[in-house]
Order: C-alpha cells, then sequence, then structure tokens
C-alpha cells in the first residue's frame, strides 16, 4: 500500500510539474559606484549572453558581458559622452554593433569580440535615436527608431548599413496626415525578402493623446510596402515582434485610465490581423516581449504593478482563454524595471531591465535568467521560432569538431554545407525540408588539413556564410 500511495503522488507530482511554475536559473546585480541601465539582451550560442544600455561614470554606453553563471565577464563604456544603446546584435566575426543615441544623433557602433570599440558611426538628424536592429538575410543590418524634423513632428526613421557599417541607405517614414504627427518604431525585424517589418507608435491628435500600434513593411530597398494603424480601446504602443510559422505576433501595451495590459496582437505577411487580445488576467501589467509558444499559449513578460510592494519584473504564461498557467515576479523591497525579453536556446529567457532593490547608489543593471519556461515532455514540444535567420559556428577555431547553429524563421528547404578555400564542398550537412526553428549540426574536420573553411546556409531563398578555421 505504501509503495502504491509513493507511487501515486510521484504521478500526481508529474502531472503538477507539467505547468509548474519555473525558476530562475540566476539573478544578478551589475554596475558601478553610478548609475546602470539595461535596455536589451543577446543569448549567445554557447549559453551566454550580453546586455546592452547606459551607465553614468562614466557617461557612456554600456556592454556587459555575463556567463553561464551569472557571472560578469567584463564590462565597457563605449561611445561619446553621453551615449547609450538599445539594441544588440553579434556579427560574424564574433562581435557585436549596437544601435541606440548620443546627446543629439542616432549612433551605430561596432565592438569586437572582447567588447573592445572598432567603429562608430552617427546620424545627425534632430533628436535622433536607433531603438532596433536587425540582421537581413544577406548579412546586412536595418536599424529603426525616430527622428525630430524642422517643425518638431517625429517620423520613423531608418538607416541599413552593410557589416563595415557602410551606409547602402536611409529612409524618414512619415504616417497618415492628421493635425499633429508623432511617430516612432521601437522594433524591426528582418523579413525573407530582405526588407524589415516595423512597429511603434502613431499620435495621430493634436489635444487629446491617442497612441494606436502602427506596423509598416519595407523591402530591400527601403520602399513602404505597405502601412497599418491598429487602434484600440485607450493608448497603445507596440515593442516587440515574433516571427512564427504562421505570421508575426506583436507585443505590447494598453493603457486603459490608471492600468496597463498587454495588447498582443497576430497578423500575415500582409499586415492584416489575424487576432488581437488585450490580457487582463495578469493583473496591471506592461509588456515587453510577447512570444506564442506550444498549445497557442502566450509567454510575455514586463513591468507588473499590481500586488504587494513597487514595481517588480514578471514573466507569465497565459492560455488561449487568457487563463493564467504561472506567474512569477522578481524584485525586492524598492523598484524595478523591466526592459526586454529574450528566449534562450534551452526553452528558457532572459529578463534585462533595471532596479533600486539591489545596487548601492540607486538604479543598477538587473538580469534575470529563467529555466526552461515549457516542459519538454511535452506531447506537443514547444519549438521556438527564432525571429531571423541566422548562422553561427563555435567553437572558431576549432578542432576537430565545430557546432554550426541556424535560427529558421520559416519551415522550408535548406542546405548546409561546407567548403574549402578552392570552392570544394568537403562536407554537406543537410540537404532537404526543415522545420522552423533552432537547428544544431556538428562538422567535423577530423580527416582534414588545417586551414580556412566556409559553412554555406541555402534557405528562404537566402545565403549565409561562415568562416571557419580548423587548427590542429
Amino acid at each position: 500500500m505504501r509503495c502504491f500511495l509513493t507511487v501515486l503522488c510521484l504521478v500526481l507530482a508529474m502531472a503538477v510539474c507539467g505547468w509548474a511554475q519555473p525558476d530562475s536559473l540566476w539573478t544578478h546585480v551589475y554596475g558601478t559606484l553610478g548609475i546602470e541601465y539595461a535596455y536589451s539582451a543577446l543569448p549567445l550560442a554557447d549559453g551566454r549572453c550580453v546586455v546592452v544600455g547606459s551607465m553614468s561614470l562614466p557617461t557612456h554606453g554600456s556592454l556587459i558581458k555575463i556567463g553561464t553563471n551569472g557571472a560578469q565577464q567584463w564590462m565597457h563604456s563605449l561611445g561619446p559622452v553621453n551615449s547609450s544603446f538599445n539594441d544588440v546584435k553579434q556579427t560574424p566575426d564574433g562581435g557585436f554593433l549596437m544601435v541606440g543615441k548620443t546627446a543629439t544623433d542616432a549612433l551605430l557602433l561596432k565592438a569586437d569580440s572582447a567588447g573592445a570599440e572598432q567603429w562608430m558611426q552617427t546620424f545627425s538628424h534632430r533628436s535622433a535615436n536607433f531603438f532596433s536592429l536587425t540582421t537581413c538575410p544577406n548579412g546586412d543590418y536595418i536599424a529603426g527608431g525616430v527622428e525630430v524634423d524642422s517643425v518638431g513632428r517625429s517620423n520613423a526613421y531608418f538607416v541599413r548599413v552593410d557589416v563595415q557599417g557602410n551606409l547602402i541607405w536611409e529612409r524618414s517614414v512619415y504616417g497618415p496626415v492628421t493635425p499633429r504627427l508623432s511617430l516612432s518604431i521601437d522594433v524591426v525585424r528582418a523579413t525573407p525578402d530582405g526588407g524589415c517589418l516595423a512597429a511603434g507608435t502613431l499620435d495621430t491628435v493634436d489635444t487629446v493623446i491617442d497612441e494606436d500600434f502602427y506596423l509598416l513593411k519595407l523591402n530591400s530597398a527601403g520602399d513602404t510596402v505597405w502601412t497599418r494603424g491598429i487602434d484600440g480601446e485607450d493608448r497603445q504602443s507596440a515593442h516587440s515582434i515574433q516571427s512564427t510559422s504562421t505570421g508575426y505576433v506583436i507585443g505590447g501595451v494598453d493603457n486603459r485610465g490608471s492600468a496597463l495590459y498587454p495588447h498582443i496582437i497576430k497578423i500575415d505577411d500582409n499586415g492584416n490581423v489575424i487576432w488581437s487580445r488585450v490580457i487582463t488576467t495578469l493583473g496591471s501589467t506592461g509588456c515587453v516581449s510577447a512570444y506564442e509558444v506550444e498549445s497557442g499559449d502566450l509567454l510575455l513578460a514586463g513591468t507588473v504593478y499590481d500586488g504587494p510592494g513597487n514595481p517588480d519584473f514578471y514573466v507569465g504564461r497565459v492560455m488561449l482563454n487568457d487563463s493564467v498557467r504561472w506567474m512569477r515576479r522578481y524584485g525586492g523591497a524598492s523598484n524595478e524595471w523591466a526592459e526586454d525579453m529574450k528566449v534562450t536556446a534551452d526553452g528558457g529567457c532572459i529578463i534585462a531591465g533595471r532596479t533600486t532593490s539591489f545596487g548601492v547608489s540607486g538604479w543598477e543593471a538587473y538580469v534575470v535568467r529563467m529555466a526552461p519556461v515549457y516542459n519538454p515532455n511535452d506531447a506537443e514540444p514547444r519549438v521556438t521560432v527564432p525571429e531571423e535567420l541566422s548562422l553561427s559556428a563555435y567553437p572558431n577555431p576549432f578542432n576537430p569538431n565545430a557546432t554550426l547553429q541556424f535560427d529558421l524563421p520559416r519551415a522550408g528547404y535548406v542546405r548546409l554545407s561546407v567548403f574549402d578555400v578552392l570552392g570544394r564542398e568537403v562536407s554537406e550537412l543537410i540537404n532537404g525540408m526543415t522545420a522552423a526553428g533552432p537547428h544544431s549540426l556538428t562538422f567535423n574536420g577530423a580527416t582534414l588539413p588545417s586551414g580556412i573553411y566556409f559553412a554555406r546556409l541555402e534557405a528562404a531563398k537566402t545565403v549565409q556564410t561562415r568562416k571557419l578555421m580548423l587548427l590542429k
């Protein structure tokens, strides 16, 4: 009988754990004696991550590299005085490209893999600021944000550069003709055709604040393909875009008087709304990131204002009927503000922002790394669909094995091969239809001589290559 009860308890425990509230792997504060803000996090293929933001001593942008256990590996102060960074991408050489602003201009800055500055580009538009950066299928980058024109109107502002920072095009995009125009882009995501999808906020009225979601599509030449203004009950602002196999999920906020609620929409490739949901079951909460996961659930993160104490980080998972599967808060006796959340390859997530609860001198950068937020034994396993096509390799240099990791935004034909410097194919790792999501394959160079090789990924009518170095 005792054995039966023990087995029954284990079965019940396993059933509960299927949707049990996940725990954090670590939480950590990063900073000096000044003030530090973290605005964006980037998970890396080896389990580490980088965080970008700003610091006050000295007053510059900041780039922090964090180990798998949350320990700071290094922190660098970069850019001109009074600059800050809002987003970051890893470059093919293992370095980092960041976007943000100086005191007056929009800013792009490239650092090497150790965080040392390599080059910087500024774009002299009145009060210009880049908020988001995306990697195009051909390796170019598109940055999106806001500029203020000569008559005081704010407009969406984009630039496209190559991997060396050379300008390919820049565009100012104006909203519809209204008594007042205030248009800002918070997030951009590359599309398979070489263009980008952008989301932000449009204020259309002079005397009454009436902010709406605003979506637009640019082609590879920077021309506007379509725009969509999506009105809600009160004030809305869009903050994240997730590419899925059936469209795009846009995450943002609906401001209804004294309360904030996550406002999530899903659109097709042409900007048509598939569904729209305002999530009130989490209480008064902001939303900096939204992901559609298995079973149609939504994974949301931001700042929670309800409940005991001051604002905290939160991450929560809600079902199709908006019932809360679980919700987790992170914070202390004072204030925490979440700025970004990214999912990780193991099904967990990283939340970045700032805190006054745990620092020594006011605001400090605050990062939370959560354990997997789904059950890998589910009958319908979750696949995190990446936001853009990418290819990476590690370690590099390697001997004799290198892991080639690629992220596929849409299911389709994929061919991944390795070539020598003479263009001869030495290995074909995959050739056929492949599901959307992250994939990892091993290239074994045990039988090959030391030297330079090239990994070539063909997917979504585009090609990406990465240089590999085999050292024996």
